[in-house]
């Protein structure tokens, strides 16, 4: 197993493992979600006080891989019968396994990285719904766990075309911890700091537990991702390649992305690549969760007026400030990279930041849709960073997000032009009510700002961090 990490904010799988543990049931769990994001963490924990056997497949071919399981089963169970045994196949090595099991504890029998036993025999799907079947299925002592960070395969396996479709007990989807948590992972560092971390690696573990904060935030950057031994300077094209056949294609298509390239034949004119291929390649970086689009919340889900973006903030800064500057990294001229960043930096934190204001919106009332706005009128172009509509109250949110601290002059400015921009919306005219939002880093007196504008709602990253 990996090194001990600080290991924060699972609770709510922890406990759906323990549910499935204490099921008086057989049970068969499927975890996946993207590398780094801590799957391993989270069984070791889980398995920390159970029997268990846990087994990390590699690429090696499918011989060498059962050698190694039944090595781990024997030394994990702290029995020797299984040296020098050889199994032809999965089911007969899981089947001694069973065979040997002594206890009456419900064992835990684990599969980590479980693609590349895929990779190395297309069979092996039908293998474990053989062992399921036969085995498995009857036995309410053994709790069978398939991890994978292959998102695309591990989907395909919970598919309806998959053998093991139906036979899983349970599923879970890891995802990142949750912005409040970051305060545990880093509790010297000020809450402008902390969001300037998840601006730089989001939500992931691993690299929330590679940061210092000992050292300032544009230190950890420097020494993270500025040098050629740095952990997160080829980390992206790392998982890129261990992901992805074509590597390049998609790293293309991410460039363009982060250049500001963010419509689909603005896409398609930068990389020079065929218009289908690049279909078939967003839905990819999709299904990995790397990429993401936005429509008008008003534009129907077909129309041809998506941008997209780098929805992984790790990946989203790498190729903002990482990617494009190799050369002088390479070079050893590290000190005018962060100069740049440390110039740029807020600029870029505008749109992490509305992303978060986005989300802080949709958790405080009962909004049918929540999303973003843009357009054109006879005489100009607009954009409005926040709209919500709730059809029951005929209430329409628009909402500015401003990553600064705003004086009380600048929000009178930005609720005066919030009001102005919801001419350009149609929706329920007549007898709509107006509310409009500020989301600010910090904003000058406040309550006294609502309390003269009713419809009126100011948020401050205070808030953001209490609720998300």
């Amino acid at each position: 197993m990996i090194k001990h990490q600080h290991f924060i904010n699972r609770e709510a799988e922890l406990e759906f493992l323990e549910r499935e543990y204490k099921a008086q049931r057989p049970s068969f769990v499927i975890i996946y979600g993207r590398r780094r994001i801590g799957k391993t963490e989270l069984i070791r924990v889980f398995c920390s006080n159970k029997p268990h056997i846990y087994f990390l497949a590699d690429k090696s071919p499918p011989k060498l891989n059962i050698r190694r399981f039944l090595d781990s089963a024997s030394e994990q169970l702290r029995v020797d019968l299984f040296k020098g045994v050889e199994a032809e196949d999965w089911e007969t090595a899981v089947n001694l396994v069973l065979r040997l099991k002594e206890s009456k504890e419900k064992l835990v029998l684990v599969f980590d990285e479980f693609p590349y036993l895929v990779e190395a025999d297309r069979n092996t799907p039908y293998v474990f719904q053989r062992i399921w079947d036969l085995h498995l299925s009857r036995r309410h002592d053994v709790m069978l766990v398939l991890i994978g960070s292959s998102i695309s395969m591990m989907e395909s396996l919970l598919g309806y075309r998959s053998p093991l479709y139906g036979r899983r007990t349970g599923q879970w989807k890891l995802t990142e911890v949750p912005l409040r948590s970051l305060q545990e992972f880093l509790p010297r560092y000020e809450p402008d700091d902390l969001v300037r971390v998840y601006g730089a690696v989001g939500g992931v573990p691993l690299y929330l537990n590679l940061v210092d904060d000992n050292i300032s935030f544009y230190k950890n950057i420097e020494r993270l991702f500025l040098y050629k031994g740095g952990f997160l300077y080829e980390e992206a094209e790392n998982l890129l390649r261990m992901e992805l056949r074509e590597p390049k294609n998609y790293k293309l298509i991410l460039r363009a992305i982060a250049e500001g390239y963010t419509r689909y034949g603005e896409i398609a004119s930068y990389t020079g690549l065929d218009k289908s291929a690049i279909s078939r390649y967003l839905d990819v970086l999709e299904t990995l969760d790397l990429v993401s689009y936005e429509l008008p919340i008003f534009a129907s889900p077909k129309a041809k007026r998506r941008r997209y973006y780098i929805k992984d903030n790790y990946f989203a800064f790498w190729f903002r400030y990482v990617d494009p500057h190799k050369p002088k990294i390479e070079e050893g001229r590290t000190r005018e990279v962060i100069n740049y960043i440390k110039k740029d930096y807020e600029t870029y934190m505008g749109k992490i930041f509305e992303k978060l204001a986005t989300k802080l919106i949709a958790t405080t009332g009962t909004w049918d849709k929540v999303g973003k706005q843009w357009g054109k009128t006879k005489t100009e172009t607009y954009e409005i960073d926040i709209v919500a509509t709730n059809n029951k109250n005929n209430t329409l949110l628009l909402g500015e997000a401003k990553w600064s601290k705003l004086n009380t002059k600048e929000i009178k400015t930005i609720i005066s032009n919030l009001k102005k921009k919801a001419n350009h919306i149609n929706w329920r005219h007549k007898d709509r009510k107006e509310v409009y939002a500020i989301i600010a880093r910090e904003a000058e007196e406040k309550e006294a700002i609502q309390k003269e504008h009713k419809n009126v709602k100011i948020y401050t990253l205070t808030d953001i961090l209490k609720q998300l």
